[in-house]
């Protein structure tokens, strides 16, 4: 009876790891998504601010 228990546990494990490499995987690939995400909004409020300095910068020299 051991001997099958053991292989049960052995499955159990195994499947059990399986879904842990999935759900992993599947975090990497959102955490990249939204590091992808950060960093276009990044460049969005950099742009945005050169933008409003070079705005500034003509309303004051007009």
């Amino acid at each position: 009876m051991e001997l099958g228990s053991s292989s049960m546990s052995g499955q159990v494990q195994g499947t059990l790891l399986d879904v842990l490499k999935k759900k992993m995987r599947q975090t990497k690939e959102e955490m990249e998504k939204y590091k992808d995400e950060c960093e276009e909004y990044q460049k969005r409020l950099q742009v945005e601010v050169i933008r409003r300095e070079e705005d500034l910068v003509r309303y004051v020299i007009c």
